[in-house]
C-alpha cells in the first residue's frame, strides 16, 4: 500500500474511533441538554449555562495551551526514543495544570458573589459555587486526554470524555425529571458526574500510561512545555474569545433567557463540527510525522481527502438545518425556544465553513507555523468581540451567532489563505467543489419546493431530512468526484465485509480511474 493510503488508513482509523465516539457523545448531550431545558424556564437555563461557560473557560485557560503542546513535545520524544523527556513532559503538564487550576477554583468559589453581581445576575452565584468545584477536575481532565493524544491513544477521550461522562449525567437528570428536583438537581448531577468520571479516567491512567514509558528517571520538561506551549495558549484564549464572549457579553447586556435560546442555537450548530474534532484528534500528530518524514505532498494529499470527506459529512446537516429550523428547534427545545430558529442559522454557516476548510489550523501546526495561527485568529477574535458589544444589545441572541459565524469564517479563511501561500496547499479541487456544487444546486431546489408547499406533518420533515442525506451521500459518485484513495480505502472496506469489490471496481471504472490488479 502507498504511503498516503497507509496514513489516510491511520488517520481514518483514529478518526472513525472519535467520530463514534463524537456521535455518541452528541446524541448523549443532545439527550441531557434537552431534559435540561425541559426541566427549567428559559431564565434558570441560562444561568446555568452563563455558569457552565464561566467554568469551562477557566479549566480552560488552566491548560495553558498544553492541550496541543503536550501531544506534540511527547510524540517528539517518543519518536527519538528519549523517554526520560516523554516522562518529564507528562509529569510537568499534570503538575502545572493541578496548580494553576486549583487556583482558579478557590479564587472563582471565593468571588462567586462578585462574579454574579458583575453580571448583574444575583441567582448566579448559588449556581456558580458548586459548579466551581468542576473546574479543577475537568481541568486535569482535559491534561489527561492532551497526555493520551501524544501517546495516540484515542479511546480515552472516546470512553470518558464522550460516553462514560455524558451517560452517567444522563441517567442523573432522568432521575432528576423524576424526583422533580429542578435546578438545584441538575447543578448537583453535572458536578457528581464530573468527579465520578475523573476518578475513573486517573485509574486508567495510573495502570496505562506508565507501561507506555521505559522506567527511567525523568528530564523536568517544564520550562520547554511552557516556552512550546505559549503561543498556542495565546491562540486558545482567542477561541475563547471567539466562542465564549458572545455568550458572556450576552450575560452582561441581555436577560438570561436570551443566554438560554443562544445556547440552544450553538448545542445544534456545534454538531457540524464533529467529524472535524474527531478527525483533529488524531490529525496532528499523525500530519507531524508525514511531513517530517516524505514532506509537503504526501500531507497535501492527507489533507485534502480528510477535507472532502469532512464537508460531506457536514453539508446534509448545515442544509437540513437551513430549510427547517423552526421544526427542528421547536421539536427538541419546545416551542418557547422557536425564537433561536435565526440564530441556529446563522452559527450552523461559521461552524460550517470552520469544518468545511478541513484541518486546515493542525496541518499549519504540523508545519511548526504557530504564530501564523495566533495571528490569523486574533483579527477573528477581535471581531467578534467588537460585533458582540456592537450587536448584542440591539439584537441578542441573533447579534451574537453573528459576530461568532463571521469570527469563525474569517479565521478559517485567514488559516487557509496563509497555509497556501506557505505550502500551495488547499482543499478547492474539483473533486472537492462538484459534490459541494451538487448538493448546493439540489438544496435550492427543495428551498424553491418547500415555499410553495410548506411541510405540515412529521413525516414530510423526516422525507426532507432522508432526501438531504441521500443527495449528499451520491454527490461524489453521481460527479464522478471519487479519487484513488477514496476507492481503494472504499475496496478494503468491501473486501473485509463481503470478501469481494465488485462495488468499489465498477466505481473506479465509473469515476475514470480504469482497472487495478489486485
Amino acid at each position: 500500500m502507498a504511503s498516503h493510503e497507509k496514513n489516510l488508513k491511520q488517520v481514518a482509523t483514529g478518526a472513525g474511533i472519535g467520530l463514534f465516539g463524537s456521535l455518541v457523545g452528541a446524541v448523549l448531550q443532545l439527550l441531557s441538554g434537552i431534559i435540561v431545558v425541559r426541566l427549567v424556564p428559559p431564565a434558570e437555563y441560562g444561568i446555568y449555562t452563563l455558569a457552565i461557560v464561566l467554568v469551562a473557560t477557566l479549566a480552560t485557560l488552566s491548560n495553558l495551551g498544553f492541550g496541543n503542546g503536550a501531544p506534540q513535545l511527547i510524540a517528539k520524544y517518543l519518536a527519538a526514543n528519549d523517554h526520560s523527556r516523554v516522562r518529564g513532559i507528562v509529569l510537568a503538564t499534570l503538575v502545572i495544570v493541578a496548580g494553576v487550576s486549583g487556583v482558579l477554583t478557590l479564587s472563582l468559589f471565593s468571588l462567586s458573589g462578585q462574579v454574579a453581581g458583575f453580571f448583574g445576575k444575583p441567582d448566579l452565584a448559588a449556581v456558580l459555587q458548586p459548579l466551581s468545584f468542576m473546574l479543577w477536575v475537568s481541568a486535569l481532565s482535559v491534561a489527561l486526554v492532551s497526555v493520551c493524544r501524544g501517546f495516540s491513544l484515542t479511546w480515552p477521550k472516546v470512553l470518558f470524555d464522550e460516553i462514560l461522562n455524558r451517560v452517567l449525567r444522563l441517567c442523573g437528570l432522568l432521575f432528576v425529571a423524576y424526583a422533580g428536583w429542578g435546578l438545584i438537581g441538575i447543578v448537583g448531577v453535572t458536578v457528581a458526574t464530573t468527579m465520578i468520571t475523573f476518578g475513573v479516567f486517573c485509574f486508567y491512567a495510573w495502570k496505562i500510561i506508565p507501561r507506555l514509558i521505559q522506567p527511567v528517571h525523568s528530564v523536568w520538561g517544564g520550562r520547554e512545555l511552557v516556552v512550546f506551549s505559549f503561543p498556542l495558549f495565546g491562540n486558545n484564549v482567542i477561541e475563547i474569545l471567539m466562542v465564549s464572549a458572545s455568550t458572556l457579553l450576552l450575560g452582561y447586556f441581555k436577560s438570561a433567557d436570551q443566554v438560554g435560546f443562544y445556547n440552544v442555537a450553538v448545542t445544534l450548530a456545534r454538531l457540524l463540527e464533529m467529524p472535524l474534532a474527531a478527525l483533529a484528534f488524531i490529525y496532528l500528530p499523525i500530519a507531524t510525522a508525514v511531513h517530517k518524514g516524505r514532506g509537503i505532498q504526501d500531507v497535501e494529499k492527507l489533507y485534502q481527502s480528510s477535507t472532502k470527506w469532512i464537508m460531506l459529512i457536514t453539508l446534509p446537516v448545515l442544509l437540513v438545518i437551513l430549510l427547517d429550523a423552526e421544526f427542528i428547534v421547536g421539536l427538541l427545545f419546545g416551542q418557547a425556544y422557536r425564537s433561536a430558529a435565526d440564530a441556529l442559522r446563522i452559527l450552523s454557516l461559521g461552524y460550517f465553513m470552520h469544518a468545511a476548510l478541513g484541518p486546515n489550523g493542525m496541518t499549519l501546526l504540523a508545519f511548526g507555523a504557530r504564530r501564523a495561527i495566533f495571528l490569523s485568529t486574533g483579527l477573528a477574535a477581535l471581531i467578534s468581540v467588537v460585533l458582540g458589544m456592537v450587536l448584542i444589545p440591539a439584537w441578542g441572541a441573533t447579534g451574537a451567532a453573528i459576530g461568532v459565524a463571521l469570527a469563525l469564517s474569517i479565521s478559517n479563511i485567514f488559516i487557509s489563505v496563509n497555509m497556501y501561500l506557505r505550502a500551495g496547499i488547499h482543499p478547492l479541487n474539483s473533486s472537492y467543489l462538484k459534490p459541494l456544487a451538487f448538493s448546493g444546486i439540489a438544496a435550492a431546489g427543495l428551498a424553491a419546493l418547500l415555499a410553495v408547499h410548506p411541510l405540515s406533518a412529521h413525516w414530510e420533515h423526516v422525507l426532507l431530512l432522508v432526501s438531504v442525506g441521500l443527495v449528499c451521500l451520491v454527490s461524489p459518485v453521481v460527479t464522478r468526484s471519487m479519487d484513488e484513495s477514496d476507492i481503494a480505502m472504499l475496496n478494503a472496506i468491501e473486501r473485509k465485509l463481503f470478501r469481494t469489490a465488485v462495488f468499489s471496481a465498477r466505481l473506479r471504472k465509473w469515476c475514470g480511474h480504469g482497472l487495478v490488479k489486485d
